[in-house]
């Protein structure tokens, strides 16, 4: 069996791995958008395969090429979205509550236009068209990975979900690094036409197609699918609202609960800036895990900042509202409240109140506002 023969039949093991991934995911949650999302980047990838049958055609026999004709347009433009799409696609697995920031939208429909017209341009264009249809893009990706590799790593720490904590890690050392050196490799570094370039694909080529049919073995044999919804278990059970007052504690988890709350509401621990989840877990005396899995759980908080925010904006309300305390500086009161700087406070406090802390100071003084509660009740929408 040739050399040849190998890769070619590697590349036909990939490509149907790839689409019947992809084609499982969107029957298993048709109307997700994060399914949609990477069902579209399995079809890009499988574009993929199949244009450098015909992009590396000099270094392939002809009976192992592939000439798609026409075609090369839409599958050299599908093929460079997905880096693009996965960034949307972790932007939406990690980052609660917040939207795509829009100079990188902006930047994405950049890139699909470079890339059109880097597809119907002349092979023998100048050095400026090759520098912004091939070069540019190409930076545009790395961007957009950097991106998806940021946002898997921000907030690791505090995060309380543990379907999501290991989907960090699958994105991280297999999607993340590997499109990063596919983008590096392919389009920056390894001159075009070469060689070296026709291997570096194929040594790509194989580990798609083992990561592939990996992740395909893996969805026919995994019930609960939390590359698509790491949120899945929250549905089953509806978070408990506990009123005012009223203690959320419940069975085994009487005495944890009532831990947790008297840290808070006595010990006033969300003082400390430095406060993180391992840290309160010893302060408790509680395994860290069992931690996570308690505020997540019992309170509905996605993210142990959150559960923070949510004390120190509150305080800082209280004080906002006391008219006893109205001469204490802005920068006081966010020290005292537990935030170590000035500018994580103003972006917190616009977040949770949707003004500005001297807006509110202001209002709060004019219209002599309620005091909010401190109560350590569950908070689904965190």
């Amino acid at each position: 069996m040739s050399t040849q023969l190998i890769f070619f039949s590697i590349d036909v093991i990939g490509f149907f791995c790839i689409l019947l991934f992809g084609l499982r995911v969107l029957v298993t949650s048709p109307r997700q958008r994060n399914a949609q999302v990477i069902a579209l980047i399995c079809f890009n990838t499988a574009c993929a395969v199949v244009l450098a049958r015909q992009d590396y055609a000099y270094w392939i026999p002809e009976a192992y090429q592939v000439h798609v004709g026409m075609l090369r347009v839409p599958l050299h433009v599908a093929r460079n979205l997905t880096a693009g799409l996965l960034m949307i696609l972790c932007h939406s697995l990690f980052q609660d509550e917040s939207k795509l920031p829009r100079w990188l939208a902006g930047a994405f429909g950049l890139q699909v236009l470079l890339e059109i017209a880097g597809a119907l341009r002349s092979t023998n264009g100048s050095e400026w068209q090759f520098n912004s249809f091939q070069t540019v893009p190409a930076v545009l990706q790395l961007l957009f990975v950097g991106c998806a590799l940021y946002w898997m790593l921000r907030g690791w720490g505090t995060d309380l979900v543990e379907a999501r904590r290991k989907l960090r890690w699958i994105f991280l050392l297999i999607v993340g690094t590997f499109m990063f050196f596919v983008i590096l490799l392919e389009r920056l570094l390894v001159p075009w036409g070469s060689i070296a370039m026709f291997y570096v694909h194929m040594v790509f080529s194989i580990l798609q197609s083992m990561l592939a049919t990996f992740a395909l073995f893996t969805t026919f044999r995994a019930d609960d699918p939390i590359y698509i919804d790491p949120f899945r278990d929250e549905k089953a059970v509806a978070p408990r609202v506990a009123p005012k007052g009223v203690s959320a504690a419940v069975g085994a988890d009487d005495a944890a609960i009532t831990a947790l709350q008297r840290a808070f509401l006595e010990q006033h621990v969300y003082r400390d800036g430095d406060l993180t989840v391992a840290s309160l877990a010893l302060k408790l005396a509680m395994p860290e895990y069992r931690l996570r899995k308690l505020i997540h759980e019992k309170l509905g908080y996605r993210n142990f900042n959150a559960l923070l925010h949510d004390y120190r904006i509150a305080e800082a309300c209280r004080h906002f509202a006391d008219p006893t305390k109205n001469a204490l500086p802005i920068l006081t009161i966010a020290l005292t409240v537990g935030y170590n700087s000035i500018n994580p406070f103003n972006r917190a406090f616009r977040d949770a109140k949707a003004m500005t802390p001297s807006a509110f100071r202001a209002q709060a003084q004019a219209d002599r506002l309620p005091l909010p509660s401190n109560q350590l009740s569950p908070n689904p929408e965190n």
